[in-house]
């Protein structure tokens, strides 16, 4: 999993969304963490991912991980 951290964190957007997901479940030895889970979505979302956007939106509808806010 450190391997795949450090690709996302060099830019690799389907790494992004594996962090990002290991994140949100808590899986693959990682803590559940939606603050990190959204930090990785954030930057997947950045880099095109339409999965990422999804889940932002999702986020951002319920208040997980984030303020809620409908608008976003």
């Amino acid at each position: 999993m450190e391997e795949l951290i450090k690709l996302a964190n060099e830019g690799d957007m389907s790494a992004q969304e594996k962090v990002a997901v290991a994140y949100m479940r808590g899986s693959n030895g990682i803590q559940q963490n939606m603050k990190e889970a959204i930090k990785y979505f954030e930057l997947a979302s950045n880099n095109g991912s339409g999965m990422a956007n999804y889940q932002m939106g999702k986020a951002y509808e319920k208040g997980n991980g984030v303020l809620q806010n409908s608008t976003k």
